[in-house]
Protein backbone atom coordinates (compact mmCIF):
# COMPACT_ATOMS: atom_id res chain seq x y z
CA UNK A 1 0.00 0.00 0.00
CA UNK A 2 1.28 3.44 -0.90
CA UNK A 3 0.82 5.96 1.92
CA UNK A 4 1.47 9.62 2.65
CA UNK A 5 3.16 9.26 5.71
CA UNK A 6 6.76 7.64 6.57
CA UNK A 7 6.67 6.44 2.89
CA UNK A 8 5.48 2.72 3.87
CA UNK A 9 4.85 0.42 1.27
CA UNK A 10 2.79 -2.83 1.31
CA UNK A 11 0.18 -4.60 -0.57
CA UNK A 12 -3.98 -5.34 0.40
CA UNK A 13 -5.26 -7.98 -0.87
CA UNK A 14 -8.56 -8.52 -0.55
CA UNK A 15 -10.31 -12.62 -1.20
CA UNK A 16 -14.01 -11.62 -1.61
CA UNK A 17 -16.51 -15.08 -1.57
CA UNK A 18 -19.89 -14.55 -3.35
CA UNK A 19 -22.70 -16.86 -2.75
CA UNK A 20 -21.15 -18.20 0.59
CA UNK A 21 -22.77 -20.96 1.91
CA UNK A 22 -21.05 -23.54 4.63
CA UNK A 23 -21.46 -26.44 1.48
CA UNK A 24 -19.81 -24.96 -0.98
CA UNK A 25 -17.77 -21.82 0.00
CA UNK A 26 -15.56 -21.45 -3.00
CA UNK A 27 -18.20 -21.90 -5.67
CA UNK A 28 -17.67 -18.04 -6.48
CA UNK A 29 -14.47 -15.85 -5.37
CA UNK A 30 -12.25 -13.72 -6.49
CA UNK A 31 -8.78 -12.30 -5.08
CA UNK A 32 -7.74 -8.06 -6.04
CA UNK A 33 -5.13 -6.25 -5.03
CA UNK A 34 -5.33 -2.82 -3.86
CA UNK A 35 -3.27 0.23 -2.81
CA UNK A 36 -5.33 1.93 0.06
CA UNK A 37 -7.81 1.93 2.92
CA UNK A 38 -10.31 4.35 0.22
CA UNK A 39 -9.66 1.80 -2.49
CA UNK A 40 -10.54 -1.26 0.02
CA UNK A 41 -14.20 1.07 0.68
CA UNK A 42 -15.21 1.65 -2.94
CA UNK A 43 -14.35 -1.58 -3.75
CA UNK A 44 -16.76 -3.51 -0.99
CA UNK A 45 -19.65 -0.48 -1.59
CA UNK A 46 -19.48 -1.83 -4.91
CA UNK A 47 -19.98 -5.10 -4.38
CA UNK A 48 -23.90 -6.61 -5.57
CA UNK A 49 -24.31 -8.44 -2.44
CA UNK A 50 -24.14 -6.29 1.24
CA UNK A 51 -20.98 -8.64 2.74
CA UNK A 52 -19.40 -9.48 6.23
CA UNK A 53 -15.61 -7.97 6.09
CA UNK A 54 -12.64 -9.61 7.93
CA UNK A 55 -9.76 -7.41 7.95
CA UNK A 56 -5.99 -8.10 9.22
CA UNK A 57 -3.95 -6.32 12.05
CA UNK A 58 -0.35 -6.17 11.93
CA UNK A 59 1.31 -4.94 8.88
CA UNK A 60 -2.56 -4.36 7.28
CA UNK A 61 -3.94 -1.35 9.45
CA UNK A 62 -0.61 -0.74 11.49
CA UNK A 63 3.25 -1.62 11.66
CA UNK A 64 5.97 -0.81 14.22
CA UNK A 65 6.98 2.36 13.73
CA UNK A 66 10.86 1.35 13.89
CA UNK A 67 12.05 0.86 10.01
CA UNK A 68 13.86 -2.06 11.14
CA UNK A 69 10.96 -3.94 12.47
CA UNK A 70 9.73 -3.09 9.12
CA UNK A 71 12.48 -4.02 6.85
CA UNK A 72 14.19 -7.16 5.34
CA UNK A 73 15.90 -8.99 7.73
CA UNK A 74 14.23 -7.90 10.89
CA UNK A 75 10.66 -7.38 9.69
CA UNK A 76 10.19 -11.27 9.97
CA UNK A 77 12.14 -11.60 13.55
CA UNK A 78 9.44 -11.75 15.54
CA UNK A 79 7.28 -14.54 13.44
CA UNK A 80 10.91 -16.64 13.58
CA UNK A 81 10.74 -16.23 17.17
CA UNK A 82 6.80 -17.03 17.29
CA UNK A 83 7.88 -19.93 15.14
CA UNK A 84 10.32 -21.67 17.12
CA UNK A 85 9.43 -20.66 20.67
CA UNK A 86 9.67 -24.13 22.22
CA UNK A 87 13.74 -23.30 21.84
CA UNK A 88 12.97 -20.04 23.76
CA UNK A 89 12.54 -20.45 27.91
CA UNK A 90 11.70 -16.76 27.81
CA UNK A 91 10.28 -17.09 25.29
CA UNK A 92 6.48 -15.20 26.67
CA UNK A 93 8.77 -12.62 28.08
CA UNK A 94 10.47 -11.53 25.21
CA UNK A 95 6.85 -11.37 22.92
CA UNK A 96 5.30 -9.35 25.54
CA UNK A 97 8.32 -6.82 26.36
CA UNK A 98 8.62 -6.01 22.50
CA UNK A 99 4.95 -5.41 22.23
CA UNK A 100 4.81 -3.23 25.04
CA UNK A 101 7.80 -1.16 23.98
CA UNK A 102 7.18 -1.12 20.36
CA UNK A 103 5.58 1.91 19.09
CA UNK A 104 2.94 1.82 15.82
CA UNK A 105 2.04 4.06 13.01
CA UNK A 106 -1.37 3.49 11.07
CA UNK A 107 0.11 1.69 7.46
CA UNK A 108 -2.60 4.24 5.80
CA UNK A 109 -4.05 7.56 7.37
CA UNK A 110 -7.34 6.75 6.27
CA UNK A 111 -8.04 3.77 7.87
CA UNK A 112 -10.27 5.14 10.94
CA UNK A 113 -12.56 6.94 8.67
CA UNK A 114 -12.52 3.62 6.02
CA UNK A 115 -13.58 0.84 8.80
CA UNK A 116 -16.32 3.59 10.52
CA UNK A 117 -17.89 4.10 6.96
CA UNK A 118 -18.40 0.05 6.66
CA UNK A 119 -19.27 -0.03 9.87
CA UNK A 120 -22.50 1.96 8.97
CA UNK A 121 -23.57 -0.81 6.36
CA UNK A 122 -21.62 -3.92 7.35
CA UNK A 123 -20.72 -5.76 10.08
CA UNK A 124 -16.94 -5.49 10.19
CA UNK A 125 -14.74 -7.64 12.46
CA UNK A 126 -10.64 -7.84 12.89
CA UNK A 127 -8.78 -10.85 12.27
CA UNK A 128 -5.85 -11.03 13.82
CA UNK A 129 -3.12 -13.99 14.34
CA UNK A 130 -2.40 -13.88 18.25
CA UNK A 131 -3.12 -15.24 21.03
CA UNK A 132 -5.31 -14.46 23.84
CA UNK A 133 -5.29 -14.52 27.91
CA UNK A 134 -2.19 -13.46 29.72
CA UNK A 135 1.43 -13.67 27.68
CA UNK A 136 4.56 -12.77 29.76
CA UNK A 137 4.15 -9.23 31.19
CA UNK A 138 0.55 -8.85 29.58
CA UNK A 139 -1.76 -9.60 31.61
CA UNK A 140 -4.45 -9.61 28.70
CA UNK A 141 -3.85 -9.95 25.17
CA UNK A 142 -7.08 -8.99 23.92
CA UNK A 143 -7.40 -6.13 25.94
CA UNK A 144 -3.96 -5.03 24.91
CA UNK A 145 -5.19 -5.65 21.05
CA UNK A 146 -7.81 -3.71 21.31
CA UNK A 147 -6.40 -0.32 23.32
CA UNK A 148 -3.89 -0.70 20.63
CA UNK A 149 -6.45 -0.41 17.52
CA UNK A 150 -8.64 1.87 19.80
CA UNK A 151 -5.49 4.77 20.51
CA UNK A 152 -5.81 4.97 17.01
CA UNK A 153 -9.25 5.49 16.87
CA UNK A 154 -10.20 2.41 15.25
CA UNK A 155 -13.13 -0.15 16.27
CA UNK A 156 -15.26 -3.08 14.98
CA UNK A 157 -18.43 -4.10 15.15
CA UNK A 158 -19.30 -5.07 19.08
CA UNK A 159 -23.36 -5.16 19.02
CA UNK A 160 -23.30 -8.60 18.36
CA UNK A 161 -23.17 -11.76 20.32
CA UNK A 162 -23.12 -15.87 19.38
CA UNK A 163 -25.13 -18.71 20.19
CA UNK A 164 -22.20 -20.41 21.60
CA UNK A 165 -21.03 -17.42 23.85
CA UNK A 166 -18.20 -19.69 25.53
CA UNK A 167 -16.99 -20.79 22.23
CA UNK A 168 -16.95 -17.01 20.71
CA UNK A 169 -15.20 -16.18 24.23
CA UNK A 170 -12.13 -17.75 23.29
CA UNK A 171 -11.74 -15.93 20.48
CA UNK A 172 -13.65 -12.85 20.14
CA UNK A 173 -13.26 -10.02 21.83
CA UNK A 174 -15.19 -6.08 21.49
CA UNK A 175 -15.28 -6.94 17.27
CA UNK A 176 -11.67 -8.84 17.10
CA UNK A 177 -11.31 -12.12 16.34
CA UNK A 178 -7.63 -13.61 17.98
CA UNK A 179 -6.60 -16.75 16.23
CA UNK A 180 -4.59 -18.36 19.18
CA UNK A 181 -2.94 -21.70 17.80
CA UNK A 182 -5.50 -21.82 14.93
CA UNK A 183 -5.29 -20.94 11.37
CA UNK A 184 -7.63 -17.75 10.79
CA UNK A 185 -9.98 -19.96 9.00
CA UNK A 186 -10.49 -21.91 11.37
CA UNK A 187 -11.03 -19.40 14.00
CA UNK A 188 -14.12 -18.05 11.46
CA UNK A 189 -15.49 -20.98 10.97
CA UNK A 190 -18.17 -21.81 13.86
CA UNK A 191 -19.36 -18.11 13.59
CA UNK A 192 -20.31 -18.15 9.94
CA UNK A 193 -23.45 -19.40 9.83
CA UNK A 194 -24.74 -17.18 12.09
CA UNK A 195 -23.11 -13.82 10.05
CA UNK A 196 -26.08 -14.24 7.82
CA UNK A 197 -24.43 -12.95 5.05
CA UNK A 198 -23.62 -14.51 1.48
CA UNK A 199 -20.55 -12.22 0.49
CA UNK A 200 -17.67 -12.90 2.74
CA UNK A 201 -14.64 -10.40 2.28
CA UNK A 202 -10.85 -10.48 3.57
CA UNK A 203 -8.34 -8.27 3.97
CA UNK A 204 -5.13 -9.16 4.05
CA UNK A 205 -1.13 -8.41 3.51
CA UNK A 206 -0.19 -12.01 3.14
CA UNK A 207 -1.49 -14.24 0.72
CA UNK A 208 -0.83 -17.37 3.13
CA UNK A 209 -3.86 -15.81 5.12
CA UNK A 210 -5.68 -15.44 1.75
CA UNK A 211 -4.88 -19.08 0.68
CA UNK A 212 -6.02 -20.69 3.89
Amino acid sequence: MNVVKNNICTIIKIIIIINFNMNNIYAMNKIVTLSSANEVLSHINNLSAEPTVFIDVDDTIITPKSYSFRSPPYNKLIDKIKANHDKYDNYEEIISNWRLQRKIILIDEQWSDVINKLKEKYKVFALTAMDMGPIGNIASMEQWRYNELSSYGINFTQNISFKNQDKANECFYKGIFMTGTKSKSKTIEPFLSELSTKTLVMVDDRMSHIDD
